[in-house]
């Protein structure tokens, strides 16, 4: 390995939020490759087909076991728009290799023969929006499926958080921490000198990925406070309260939008 160049594991590190986020397959993904040999192939779902042929289509990430080398797929009378997908990339995966999936991106993989890998999912600043409008979306879900209940059911609130929680591994609540957690380093970063400094060999990032990050936290919790059923939980027994840590990360981002320098 050239050691001017840093390694997958380097960019891999400085975009880690979280690992393993139950039921979220729109993450990015990587695999390491331990053992054996594995054909990957896969595009953007954006890329495939439109919103209303999703379903049908089988690419969209949500349908994530249909082959999309199929030969299948090129039947213009089943599937009209795949002529207007991007062509997958295909690629051999061999021992000690790492691949890595952009948010997104439908992928599936064939072994070729005995195959040990190691998976990992995350969110980073470039899809926790994602994340959550996933957990919205699941909560809508929910909601709907226990509706026949909300009158005579106490808490009934409560109970759909602690449903979905049982589907996707976090409620709303265990969110609003978890947005906590990832800020705090990246505020200190930020409220300290300000100064770019390497992060080959720490989880840290610098105060440019430090500000992006905050940028996108930001934005996912002043929408998060403006949801009607985040309101219905007792948020100000979260500490600190989401109104008063919001004005905290507003006001180190306008500090530093104009101290850190752009890439």
């Amino acid at each position: 390995m050239n050691t001017g160049t840093p390694s997958p594991w380097t960019i891999i590190a400085l975009s880690i939020w979280v690992r393993l986020v139950h039921g979220l397959r729109s993450t990015p993904t990587s695999s390491v490759h331990t053992a054996g040999r594995r054909i990957s192939a896969g595009g953007r779902s954006g890329c495939s087909f439109p919103r209303d042929q999703r379903k049908t289509s089988g690419i969209a990430m949500e349908i994530s076991r249909y082959d999309v080398t199929s030969s299948t797929l090129r039947d213009p009378k089943l599937y009209p728009n795949y002529q207007k997908c991007c062509p997958p990339m295909e690629v051999t995966q061999e021992a000690g290799e790492i691949i890595f999936v952009p948010s997104g991106w439908h992928h599936q993989v064939y072994n070729v023969i005995d195959t040990i890998s190691i998976n990992h999912n995350w969110v980073n600043g470039c899809n926790v929006t994602v994340m959550w409008r996933f957990l919205q979306k699941e909560l809508t879900a929910v909601q709907r499926e226990i509706a026949e209940w909300m009158d005579t059911m106490d808490n009934w609130d409560q109970h759909c958080q602690v449903i979905m929680k049982s589907c996707t591994g976090i409620d709303y609540t265990e969110f609003y921490t978890f947005l906590k957690m990832i800020a705090q380093p990246r505020l200190e970063v930020l409220e300290t000198d300000g100064v770019d400094i390497p992060t080959e060999d720490r989880m840290i990032p610098g105060p440019r990925h430090a500000l992006f990050d905050l940028e996108k936290i930001a934005d996912v919790l002043s929408t998060m406070i403006g949801d009607a059923d985040f309101q219905k939980l007792d948020v100000e027994a979260l500490s600190p309260p989401p109104e008063q840590f919001l004005h905290r990360l507003r006001a180190v981002i306008s500090q530093m939008s104009c101290a850190v320098p752009s890439i």
